[in-house]
């Protein structure tokens, strides 16, 4: 019995330190380290990472102008539907020696213009006269800028401009005089301008800066371009973004603007100034060209910015987040909006009829 119980015990002892050896082997070899991998170069395009930096914005809109023109020391005199500005120290014993049409935009010399006894010459007076009417415009904008520390905004545009002009009125004998009316309905002005914005708040996905553009304007027709001069216009807005991906924002605009142009009367050394304050209001898109391009395989359904064979690609379309977080690009599930839509369906095809009564036949 004494010879059993010695086996026994040198068969357990054996086996124990045999199963302690593999344990601490199999946890040695767990704690090992991977052989180390050096990581694969990325492939970007540098011409891609300077050109997303660049914001592109397009927007149309609406705009008013106003026109408001001090003839404080001119007549008018009126010969039927045609009125003529008259300067003053020429009107000379009840002749005219040198008058003008068309002053608001192409002033045209007519100092051959004899009155009747029924025309019509009023002297206004030197402080209070003038004359004052509104216009409307269609703008569409193009602006190119890029953004500084998140915050500031700085770049350029371009803004082509169809314009619009209603009959001025005088405020002093409109009931004779009636309205003015010049030989110009509508114009085509360019605008060229500089500009820049600081943020000034954020709200989720929505910024708002305030901006400046001042530019210069350029009348393409209807205006006499060699009678005008006029200097920089002054804009100030605010700027509403909304973001709906790192490269793709909806704008919106409100501003308001300060100019002006004289416009010389020729032969005389004269000119009459036209003040031209303005508001608008804005909308459009705002797009950045993307730092990555798309991936172009049909079977990769990768979500994020991901790489193949050492290039880095972008899984979503401009208008979506690049990098998503869970239920960011689509917060509802797709089989959630499938029942939606198919219970919609379902009620609408056991939806009761209508009983028709007798009037329903009539």
């Amino acid at each position: 019995m004494q010879k059993w119980t010695t086996l026994i015990l040198l068969f357990l002892l054996f086996t124990g330190s045999y199963n302690a050896k593999a344990q601490g082997g199999a946890g040695r070899h767990m704690e090992e380290a991977p052989p180390y991998q050096p990581p694969k170069e990325v492939k970007r395009s540098g011409f891609r990472q300077i050109l997303s930096k660049v914001n592109v914005g397009i927007s149309t809109g609406y705009g008013q102008t106003m026109y408001r023109q001090d003839l404080s020391g001119y007549s008018v005199f009126k010969k039927g539907d045609t009125q003529f500005l008259v300067p003053a120290g020429s009107i000379t014993a009840g002749r005219v020696n040198r008058s003008y049409t068309n002053w608001l935009n192409a002033p045209q010399d007519r100092s051959d213009v004899i009155p009747m006894e029924t025309d019509l010459i009023l002297a206004g007076d030197t402080t209070q006269f003038n004359l004052s009417g509104r216009g409307q415009s269609l703008p569409l904008n193009l602006d190119f800028h890029i953004n500084l520390a998140d915050r500031f905004k700085i770049g350029a545009g371009l803004t082509a401009e169809i314009h619009s002009i209603k009959d001025l009125e005088y405020n002093q004998w409109g009931n004779l005089l009636g309205t003015y009316s010049s030989d110009v309905r509508s114009a085509f002005l360019l605008r060229y301008y500089g500009m820049f914005g600081v943020r000034f708040t954020r709200w989720y996905f929505w910024d708002f800066t305030a901006d400046a553009r001042i530019g210069k304007k350029n009348y393409m027709s209807q205006f006499d371009k060699s009678l005008l001069s006029d200097g920089l216009y002054y804009n100030f807005g605010c700027l509403i973004e909304h973001h709906y991906s790192e490269y793709f924002r909806l704008t919106l605009r409100p501003s308001v603007e300060w100019s002006a142009y004289n416009m010389e009367l020729p032969a005389s050394g004269e000119s009459v100034t036209t003040q031209t304050p303005a508001f608008f209001f804005q909308a459009g898109i705002s797009l950045n060209y993307p730092r990555l391009p798309r991936c172009p395989i049909n079977a990769c359904h990768a979500q994020l910015e991901h790489v193949h064979q050492g290039k880095e690609f972008r899984g979503q379309p401009i208008y979506r987040w690049q990098n998503p977080k869970y239920g960011q690009n689509d917060p509802e599930l797709m089989r959630n909006k499938k029942r939606s839509k198919d219970d919609t369906q379902q009620r609408l095809q056991y939806k009761k009829k209508r009983r028709r009564g007798f009037f329903s036949w009539w």
